[in-house]
């Protein structure tokens, strides 16, 4: 039978409604909780009715549309959904390439269009495109059936500490390409000199055409800045010599570049077209973010700066739909996680949905994206599970690759460095030699194995780590260390995150980490009795009979609840991680107590804090007796002292006396504050700061 299927982010257009059909939805589903399908193993024939058939939302996990019950981890049911939706192509599509992709399916399928079928795959996060114009009928209606199992080989990979959801979890999209069309795309800019960098591109055009072709085609690029002003641009003749592939590699060079950092996350349009003579062909825009890893001497590097990441773990859950998420969600997630001060997600444990690093990329957040593979350590001896792995890489890569925001490829979660392990990870390195790459480690197997740890390895990324482990790894390693996971978000109790942080923050080899988790693991649930509110109940009651269910305790593990809400964590989250401090020892006294020097330090790695507007106010016990406002202007990674006039009244019976100063960023956003005690003795006037960071809360 033939049937033919390519995978890349590039083999899709940029949609539009003459080259796109999105069939999200409703499907008509049948779940079997069994591998066997029995009476309904022909679903998938032209002549078959699903008619009685139930519908299902499509993206959607099954579970949480009462099919089947939820499970955790490795409790995954062996169950199989039937799909089933009706989709008409047009005929003005009838002489160029149609394609059906699938942006996330859990946890594998097989693919029937009119009865025919068109391949299979499996890898719940990875998307895969099939080119089905041989089987399509142009101006009618077609059948599109699809096999969904939940027991799939690998499937263990999948289901690593969250929820097992199954089921279509991601958009699927009808789409046209030419005949000739772009098949891959990598683009990699690095620094050239002072004021110069580079955009290096790698095309792969795809010819379906089995002679040459007559015409003169070229590729030609564009790069335009943020003002849509050119910047650079070259074009390339292409030959069409009938070979399906033709590989074209070119340069742009860039002067006076803006560049991409998670504090300045900078964008260029980059707008590559394929052209014949004067009509275009097909046309592909790239927003790309011009900046250069390096992770030599022991210190991760962004643009020849060292930096220090202060981030978050991330699945991708809703508690409605499960696996699938809106860009709105999204949006509302990234907006949280930027104003509790981090500038880093770690994708746990699987690439999350596109948008989300192409949303990292223009909000400004670093990303260690994470190829597919944890709570399968009984698959890692297993010779033929090798290709499973690779494929996983070569999928994560070849999606993301060009995201500026993704800096670093994290290769499974807490699994031992085995023979297969490492040649995945090695397998990342062949693929994308621009980024590191790690393997993050049970904190007890990595001190285990560290005097032994392979030198292929680029970044080292012990999980849990103790204030010693921390110092002990900083002296011993000249490699890159960020902490993939620590501090770990136990219910309300915050583990160690402060000391952790400033131990990060002081070391010169790691380069930072990411706290566990982001949010609550919670589905939403119904009761069939009102919660008795005189008893103990592991739930987070919506209402009196809806609940988010954590599985009891394993995924009450977030700085917020499952609907988002902030737990009080999330407010010490942002106090610790704010990129600013107000040192402690450096608060004096002056004159009577008309004058207050403190020290501020400015923790970003590139930006000067010119644009921060402080408040600070005077108060004597509860009563506001005077304020003011001052700008910053604190170089990167440096410290400035600033003088407070105050007045404190001569006669007055308050208590204490208290400054408490506010920063808001010029987006009018108070991202951190501070209060300085004074003493109110007027013959031994003296100031104190605590030494807990987080001394007061908004």
């Amino acid at each position: 039978m033939y049937f033919s299927f390519s995978t890349a982010q590039v083999l899709l257009p940029d949609f539009n409604a003459n080259n796109s059909v999105l069939l999200n939805g409703k499907w008509k589903f049948n779940y079997v909780p069994s591998v066997y399908t029995n009476l309904d193993s022909t679903f998938f024939r032209t002549d078959f009715d699903t008619q009685k058939w139930n519908d299902i939302n499509t993206p959607g996990s099954w579970e949480l549309q009462g099919f089947a019950k939820p499970s955790y981890g490795l409790n995954l049911e062996a169950g199989t959904g039937l799909y089933v939706r009706n989709f008409f192509v047009s005929k003005a599509w009838k002489n160029d390439r149609v394609f059906l992709a699938f942006e996330s399916v859990c946890f594998g399928y097989e693919l029937w269009i009119n009865g025919e079928k068109i391949g299979d795959f499996s890898g719940s996060f990875n998307r895969q495109s099939f080119d089905i114009t041989r089987f399509v009928r142009f101006g009618q209606t077609n059948k599109l059936a699809l096999k969904v199992s939940a027991r799939v080989k690998g499937w263990e990979f999948d289901t690593n500490d969250d929820w097992s959801l199954s089921g279509i979890s991601g958009d699927v999209r009808l789409f046209v390409l030419p005949n000739i069309y772009f098949d891959d795309v990598t683009i990699q800019t690095n620094l050239a000199g002072k004021n110069a960098a580079t955009v290096g591109l790698k095309v792969d055009i795809y010819n379906t055409y089995k002679t040459k072709k007559s015409g003169k085609y070229t590729l030609k690029a564009v790069l335009t800045d943020a003002n849509n002003v050119q910047a650079a641009s070259v074009s390339v003749p292409v030959v069409a010599d009938g070979k399906n592939t033709l590989s074209i590699s070119s340069k742009l060079l860039l002067n006076n570049p803006k560049l991409w950092t998670a504090e300045t996350p900078n964008l260029y349009q980059l707008t590559l077209s394929i052209n014949n003579y004067e009509n275009v062909i097909q046309s592909k825009i790239f927003k790309i973010g011009i900046r250069e890893i390096e992770w030599t001497k022991g210190s991760l590097k962004i643009n020849n700066v060292e930096v220090k990441l202060r981030g978050v773990n991330y699945h991708m859950l809703s508690p409605v739909t499960g696996r699938y998420i809106t860009e709105s969600e999204l949006n509302r997630d990234l907006m949280l996680i930027k104003k509790a001060n981090c500038n880093l997600i770690r994708t746990s444990h699987y690439p999350n949905h596109p948008r989300l690093t192409q949303l990292c990329d223009s909000m400004g957040i670093y990303v260690i994206d994470e190829v597919p593979f944890g709570f399968g350590d009984s698959n890692l001896k297993d010779s033929s599970y090798l290709p499973i792995l690779k494929k996983r890489a070569y999928h994560t890569i070849r999606r993301d690759k060009n995201s500026p925001s993704v800096i670093v490829w994290s290769v499974g979660n807490e699994n031992k460095i085995t023979d297969n392990g490492l040649k995945t990870g090695l397998y990342v390195k062949q693929l994308d030699k621009t980024r590191p790459f790690c393997f993050p480690s049970v904190g007890s197997y990595f001190k285990s194995v560290m005097h032994n740890y392979p030198d292929e390895v680029d970044v080292l990324a012990p999980h849990y780590p103790s204030e010693n482990n921390l110092k002990e790894y900083d002296q011993k390693f000249n490699r890159p260390i960020i902490v993939t996971e620590y501090a770990h978000d136990f219910g309300l109790d915050f583990d160690r995150l402060e000391v952790l942080t400033e131990e990060m923050h002081r070391s010169k080899h790691i380069a930072g980490g990411a706290v566990w988790h982001f949010f609550d693991q919670g589905i939403l649930q119904k009761s069939d009795t009102a919660v008795d509110k005189s008893k103990f109940t592991p739930y987070v009651w919506k209402d009196s009979v809806t609940y988010y269910d954590c599985f009891l305790d394993k995924g009450t593990d977030g700085v917020v609840y499952a609907d988002r809400t902030p737990q009080v964590d999330y407010w010490q989250l942002r106090k610790v991680f704010a990129p600013i401090r107000v040192l402690p020892e450096s608060v004096q006294l002056i004159a009577n107590v008309q004058k207050v020097d403190i020290e501020i330090e400015n923790r970003l790695d590139f930006s000067n804090m010119y644009d921060v507007k402080v408040n600070w106010k005077l108060y004597a016990d509860s009563k506001e007796i005077q304020q003011a406002s001052f700008y910053l202007n604190i170089l990167p990674k440096s410290k400035k002292a600033y003088r407070l006039d105050i007045a404190i009244p001569e006669n007055t019976n308050a208590r204490f006396y208290y400054v408490k100063l506010e920063f808001i960023d010029k987006d009018n956003y108070c991202f951190y504050e501070k209060s300085i005690t004074l003493n109110n003795q007027q013959k031994a006037l003296s100031t104190f700061i605590g030494k807990n960071l987080f001394d007061i809360l908004p």
